[in-house]
């Protein structure tokens, strides 16, 4: 297990944050009609995301994972990946699961738990299909 450096921790929180950009355009995307509770489900969840995003920034000295740099670069591939599935896909419902998976690799790596952050990231694979 290596150490994050702050600099693949801002990476980390940069990909969680343009993961939530693309989920906020879609929430806001008036053909998505979303009802009440799907929007406020992504809300919330979009919320939390900003919140591990910014833990991971301060947190970052004490951050851990498995094989950093091959960790990071799936993590970014990933991202430009879910980034362009949901600006074509017009199920609500994954949309929240991608969101959902989103927190889950957020709040895996503040939990340093090397197991978990490996299978937080092969959950966002499994939810961009």
């Amino acid at each position: 297990m290596e150490n994050l450096t702050s600099g693949q921790a801002a990476d980390i929180a940069n990909c969680l944050r343009e993961l939530n950009g693309s989920i906020e355009e879609f929430r806001f995307e008036p053909k998505n009609q979303l009802t009440d509770t799907q929007k406020k489900t992504l809300d919330d969840l979009m919320e939390q995301v900003s919140d591990a995003a910014q833990q991971i920034l301060a947190e970052s000295t004490t951050l851990v994972m498995e094989d950093v740099n091959t960790s990071l670069t799936t993590i970014k591939k990933i991202t430009e990946q879910i980034k362009k599935t949901i600006t074509s896909v017009a199920d609500v419902q994954k949309v929240i699961v991608i969101t959902a998976s989103v927190l889950t690799l957020g709040t895996s790596i503040l939990s340093k738990d090397p197991q978990s952050i490996g299978n937080a990231i092969g959950g966002l694979v499994n939810a961009k299909i």
